[in-house]
């Protein structure tokens, strides 16, 4: 996959593995930059940087969530970690490259990182005016140098000592600025809310078509659970594949053989099988958690499939039946509709613009050049693989997929070793 870098990049970012902080606050760019496709745009604190920090909300996988106060407004403020390469599907940071294949590999960085993950997914809701399908998100922040000496101070025994990586050889200690200090924490504002007290049919539905919706703009990945739902939304995509992705778009890998795109869509479907696959076992886990009370719920995703320690596929008599589907091929989504329309908006005629409001902060989220995208029912993915891999994917919902890199002729070239158990 060939590096792809703006012209017109600023410096203050250059090829660092982790944004610098600017200037000032003007100079701030949305990200992450050295991709194409969706981002997100800094929050806008309408002068300098001030937050309040009021209360540790709790911890996730890549994350700390802090409630804060801004302009008067309450938030969540999420916490990103510097996570480690061996967190990544892409090439390692490794020795074993030269110069050139590093910087090669650091853009695989833009598709992987769970902050950046998360600035592609917010920045296509809005995008394409949906972001009615998550909590709301009003921009990254750059935590200042005072921002974070506050912070240490105000939370000394909650452990925040991996989001701050001081360990000489952590990994924000080897990306260091241009003026030789760590690069700052970075978080993104999101709306203030709590978690659903209770299961119910009614909220599932609701959170299936969400997926359901997501999944149609080009996102996988979704780690659809209780623990996500914040005022009845998902709230959390820091493991979300936003297209365009070199998971998804086979276009990025020209030498890749037939054998390894063949390999690669497999990984796809299960990727985007997988989203359903997590929201039944989350409602097998309600069910059994409530068995001896009447709070049973009902909605499936996958209904071809059932049981709670292996999954049978359940084989009729029709073809339809035989064959292993998922509800939506990301694939489908045009990317570059986005810029199409913000094309067609600056050269002639008053865009339509939508802003979205939360906490009653009268803030602008998002502006959409056109009338955002109806959805429609999506047509059922069915894969045509081997019926061997037809098989796998019937009876397991583990996956285990290996990833190594060859560099060749300016790209590297995935290669896959597939095990299934």
């Amino acid at each position: 996959m060939a590096a792809e870098v703006p012209s017109q990049a600023p410096q203050t970012y250059g090829f660092s593995l982790y944004p610098e902080l600017p200037q000032s606050g003007s100079d701030l760019i949305p990200l992450p930059q050295r991709v194409n496709g969706p981002k997100l745009k800094p929050f806008d604190f309408q002068g300098p940087q001030q937050i309040e920090f009021l209360d540790h909300l709790g911890q996730g996988l890549h994350s700390e969530v802090i409630k804060v106060r801004i302009l008067g407004q309450i938030y969540a403020l999420k916490l990103f970690s510097f996570s480690h390469e061996y967190d990544w599907m892409g090439p390692a940071l490794s020795g074993r490259y030269n110069k050139e294949n590093r910087m090669e590999a650091i853009v695989f960085y833009e598709y992987l990182d769970p902050f950046n993950n998360e600035c592609r997914a917010f920045g296509r809701l809005h995008e394409s005016g949906h972001s009615e399908l998550a909590v709301e998100c009003y921009g990254y922040v750059l935590l200042d140098e005072d921002h974070e000496r506050t912070l240490r101070d105000r939370f000394p025994d909650r452990k925040l000592d991996w989001i701050f990586q001081d360990d000489s050889g952590s990994r924000r200690q080897e990306f260091l600025t241009k003026d030789g200090k760590p690069p700052p924490i970075r978080a993104i504002v999101k709306e203030f809310g709590s978690g659903v007290d209770k299961l119910r049919d009614r909220q599932l539905r609701k959170t299936l078509k969400d997926t359901i919706q997501l999944q149609q703009l080009g996102m996988i990945g979704i780690d659809v659970a209780e623990r996500q739902l914040i005022n009845g939304k998902l709230c959390d995509f820091s493991t979300t594949m936003t297209t365009p992705h070199f998971v998804m778009n086979m276009e990025m890998h020209p030498h890749l053989t037939p054998l390894g795109k063949a390999r690669m869509e497999f990984d796809l479907f299960w990727y985007s099988m997988y989203d359903y696959m997590v929201f039944d076992e989350m409602v097998d886990e309600w069910n059994e958690e409530h068995r001896l009370q009447k709070d049973q719920v009902s909605v499936r995703a996958l209904p071809q499939l059932y049981g709670s320690d292996s999954w049978t596929y359940n084989l009729r008599k029709t073809a339809s039946r035989e064959r292993v589907f998922t509800h939506v091929d990301p694939r489908l989504y045009d990317w570059r509709a986005p810029a199409r329309d913000r094309d067609e908006s600056s050269s002639g005629g008053q865009a339509n613009g939508r802003s979205s409001k939360g906490s009653g902060s009268g803030r602008s989220v998002a502006k959409v050049s056109k009338s955002r995208r109806r959805f429609k029912k999506p047509p059922r993915w069915y894969y045509e693989g081997s019926e061997e891999h037809m098989a796998k994917l019937r009876r397991s919902r583990n996956r285990d997929t290996y990833f190594d890199w060859e560099f060749k002729n300016g790209f590297f070239i995935p290669t896959m070793g597939l095990r299934y158990e």
